[in-house]
This record gives C-alpha cells, structure tokens and sequence, in this order.
C-alpha cells in the first residue's frame, strides 16, 4: 500500500474543478506532498496536460534533474521510446492518490 500524495500548484489559484484547469499559463510547476507522511515528495512536478505536451513528454532530454517531475493528465499509460535514462513512474487514481510505483523504469531501445 503506498501513501497518499496531493498535487497543488505552487502559489494558490482561483476557481473551481480539476486543480490541473485552475493552474496558469504563467506557472505550471506544481509539487507533490505526500499527506500520510506529511513531508513534500517533490517541488518541481510540470504539468502536461495538453495533447502535444504529453506526446512530447521528456523527449529530447538528456536528463532530468533529481527535483524534477512530470504530470501527464489525463494519461493511462506512457512509453519510453526514445527516452535516454530511466524513470521513476508513479501511477496515480482518480482522487490523486498513488496505486502503483514503478522504479527505474528503463529506455525502450
């Protein structure tokens, strides 16, 4: 069982519904808290939330740096074609909460 993980975006918004449609053009990192343990997951989450965002995904990367994430929404699977590292891979449902944890995740070559 994996704990619970909350998305927010970094400085508060306005409205109403899915967190991902209140966040700004301006701002779109967000950080990842994890409530079980009451301790931040991750501070640098990018959200990627429109068709093109997501089909570019981390292609081209040579690296990610360690503080760094990506929030594919929505999303129900991923690929690592082209993909030059591995990846960590958190599978979250529909409430934000982690149901399945992939580590190292390697390059499809």
């Amino acid at each position: 069982m994996f704990s619970a993980a909350a998305f927010r975006p970094l400085q508060a918004r306005r409205g109403r519904g899915n967190p991902v449609e209140r966040a700004t053009p301006v701002s779109r990192v967000w950080y990842a808290f994890n409530i079980t343990r009451q301790s931040f997951i991750n501070l640098g989450v990018t959200v990627a939330d429109t068709p093109w965002a997501r089909l570019r995904g981390l292609l081209g990367r040579m690296k990610i740096r360690s503080d760094e994430g990506l929030w594919l929404v929505p999303s129900r699977g991923i690929h690592t074609f082209g993909l030059m590292f591995p990846i960590d891979v958190i599978y979250l449902d529909a409430d934000l909460r982690v149901v399945h944890v992939v580590e190292s995740l390697g390059p499809c070559v």
